[in-house]
């Protein structure tokens, strides 16, 4: 099908694969046409075919595979936050005892594309500008980070001195106003590659030499439900990172293969039993925060509880913050080295 001539061919190409993996045509994992085949689908030259996969590549919709094909990616995860309940990186590092940093690797100009303008209200042909940062935690690396923000309002930053500073503050002291107070982040968990992983300073290769077992002997305790599922996946990502669980924390909920957590059953048997160990604070499903009114007073009083809607915010809470070689993955807050966060005016 011919490519529709009021954009730039390779943008116009860009948008209709895109849409077709959002919309399904293209399920994940899923190889796409080849470049021959799209260049002839769309009736345009191998190089404008190639700059719309490399872009699309680049932005985490699509992942080349050497010698297979290029494939579309996982599903990102979208979620909205609010301004006063997000907790920055920065304030991360301090309720933990530790200082955050941050080094920037690259700052560009690129074009704004159609879903930007409209969330930024930017108006046809607008730039933004990209920042790409390593984050730090007492000096060791912890994620990459990318941001980006409209190029007219915010060109200071282009030559600000952003090494360890806070992006929020900055992004508040050029443009006079606080951080927005709603927005999405899209968050993508990926495999590091080569340039990530120099600049992190982790084993892009690690999973080769790495296997997860998880066994429950059967002894004489009955074992069912799934309500010991952001446990067990706790306890994988603490063995796989070296990350230490919380030793005063107890969690129950059901996981999902999104990560999701969903409601359980018999919180105040639970609670009870957490109280009774002498843990202080527990993690459940947002879902049975309702729940907590049938729970015994005395050990409501006792014990803090933290709701969790997906694993990201158990892992922030259960985990400790990763030492250089456990930086794989930190799900809590910010992402990972494995993980990017795609473009959006809320990673300001």
């Amino acid at each position: 099908m011919p490519a529709p001539k009021n954009a730039p061919l390779y943008q116009q190409i860009y948008d209709e694969i895109k849409d077709a993996i959002e919309k399904g045509v293209y399920a994940p994992k899923e190889r796409i046409p080849s470049e021959l085949e799209l260049a002839e689908q769309y009736e345009v030259s191998r190089i404008t075919v190639r700059r719309a996969v490399e872009e699309l590549c680049s932005d985490g919709y699509l992942v080349k595979q050497q010698g297979r094909g290029t494939f579309v990616s996982t599903p990102h995860i979208n979620r909205q936050f609010h301004a006063s309940t997000l907790q920055t990186f920065t304030a991360l590092c301090a309720n933990n005892g530790m200082k955050a940093g941050a080094h920037v690797i690259d700052r560009q100009i690129v074009p704004a594309r159609q879903n930007e303008m409209e969330f930024f209200g930017l108006q046809k042909d607008a730039l933004l500008l990209h920042i790409k940062r390593v984050r730090t935690a007492d000096g060791e690396p912890i994620f990459e980070e990318n941001i980006f923000v409209p190029f007219d309002a915010y060109r200071e930053l282009l030559t600000a001195d952003l090494e360890d500073k806070s992006i929020f503050a900055e992004v508040g002291r050029v443009g006079g106003t606080p951080i927005v107070s709603a927005g999405y982040r899209t968050v993508e968990a990926v495999r590091a590659n080569a340039e990530q992983a120099a600049e992190l300073g982790i084993a892009p290769d690690f999973y080769k030499t790495k296997d997860i077992h998880v066994h429950f002997p059967e002894g004489a305790v009955p074992k069912d439900g799934p309500s010991a599922g952001i446990a067990i996946a706790t306890a994988m990502l603490s063995a796989l990172t070296g990350r230490a669980v919380r030793h005063d924390v107890a969690m129950t909920g059901e996981v999902t293969l999104r990560g999701r957590v969903l409601p359980i059953g018999g919180l105040r048997e639970k609670t009870m039993a957490a109280k009774r160990s002498g843990i202080r604070t527990v993690i459940i499903p947002r879902e049975n925060e309702k729940d907590l009114a049938d729970i015994d007073p005395a050990v409501r009083e006792a014990l803090r509880f933290i709701t969790a809607e997906t694993v990201d915010a158990v892992f922030a809470h259960a985990l400790t913050l990763p030492k250089k070689e456990a930086a794989v993955e930190h799900l809590a807050v910010m992402g990972s080295p494995a993980m990017q966060e795609v473009r959006h005016g809320d990673q300001l």
